[in-house]
């Protein structure tokens, strides 16, 4: 199979090869009858197969995220803040990376990974949601990312990760051509787990019960994560 275009740097680093070679490998070995998994019949995003793993909320390669940090600092602190906590409650749960602020990664095996239209309603909604994209496919004419709302149609170089508000926006793939072939892996965090720790350790019906859960306000809750995000006037290049 030829090898579709995609930018030099990443072309002559082998990272997309890697990243292929290593999830055909992983690919060929998982039992996909295990709880953590899916296939192409029931998986709620498309038609391929999936393995979801790390630290979740309700539901039973090392990838750098130094952009996350750069771009959202006190968004990724929470984020990073909360593991951190959760590591300390239970010293048995570990991070999947270890320079990673995110709970869980779910990846998407190929050949065929287009993504249908959806909203991630699980992950902490005000969270980043870093998606990685792979495989051997033309990306100038296909594989964009597509976020709804906003009417954004992004290019998605094979080996490139974006950042994007997964819990909050509708999303999903355009085609990409017959005998091309595409993977993807994404990270993010539940926002089960962001509760669970902001409420001390309870479900939010325990914590509802309290004193202090009686006089919550999620509008003020949600106006305090929205004070995370960065604005342009926060980086020096822009003021």
């Amino acid at each position: 199979m030829a090898r579709l275009t995609f930018p030099q740097q990443i072309a002559e680093a082998g990272l997309n090869d890697a990243f292929v070679n290593d999830m055909n490998r992983a690919q060929s070995g998982l039992n996909f009858l295990a709880g953590n998994t899916t296939t192409s019949d029931d998986c709620n995003r498309g038609d391929f197969s999936t393995i979801s793993v790390g630290i979740s909320h309700g539901g039973g390669q090392k990838i750098h995220v130094g952009c996350y940090q750069t771009w959202m600092p006190a968004l990724a602190a929470k984020s990073d803040s909360t593991l951190s906590a959760l590591q300390d409650w239970r010293p048995t749960l570990q991070r999947n990376f270890n320079d990673s602020v995110f709970g869980s990664t779910t990846y998407n095996f190929g050949p065929f990974v287009v993504c249908d239209f959806h909203v991630d309603h699980l992950n902490w909604a005000a969270g980043m949601c870093a998606v990685t994209s792979g495989g051997y496919y033309n990306y100038k004419e296909g594989g964009h990312l597509v976020l709804k709302e906003v009417k954004l149609i992004l290019k998605f170089p094979p080996c490139t990760t974006i950042l994007m508000p997964s819990a909050s926006i509708k999303h999903g793939n355009i085609p990409i051509k017959h005998g091309e072939t595409r993977i993807s892996m994404t990270q993010y965090t539940a926002g089960g787990l962001v509760r669970w720790v902001d409420y001390g350790f309870k479900t939010s019906e325990d914590f509802k019960s309290t004193k202090s859960g009686s006089a919550i306000d999620g509008n003020s809750r949600w106006a305090e994560f929205m004070g995370l995000y960065s604005k342009l006037t926060d980086f020096k290049v822009y003021t």
